[in-house]
């Protein structure tokens, strides 16, 4: 996935495009910004480049699995709540607890 994906990438739930990118790797989380500026925030290479991680909208705190680099940017009532689960076992070292938490 190219980073200048993330220049058009905007939030199912809220219409934003700030976001927070937690990239999953072997040892650690690594976190990241995008804002949509040239400002150093992130690498100008896309840091979810065929990695797992999470994308989450600064505005509404919306999160959006990545898998392989491909982000799932459905709204959490169209997704899949048992693939979430088994992807938030999965990641849960990696993952906030605020975010391991599947809306019934």
């Amino acid at each position: 996935m190219d980073s200048r994906f993330f220049e058009v990438l905007q939030c199912p739930e809220c219409g934003k495009s700030v976001f927070e990118i937690l990239v999953f790797t072997d040892k650690a989380g690594r976190r990241y910004i995008w804002n949509g500026k040239e400002d150093g925030k992130m690498d100008k290479e896309n840091p979810l480049n065929n990695k797992n991680g999470i994308i989450q909208c600064s505005s509404c705190r919306a999160w959006y699995p990545v898998k392989t680099g491909i982000p799932v940017m459905l709204r959490p009532e169209l997704r899949d709540r048992d693939k979430d689960k088994e992807f938030l076992e999965t990641y849960k070292s990696y993952i906030p607890e605020d975010l391991q938490v599947i809306e019934k």
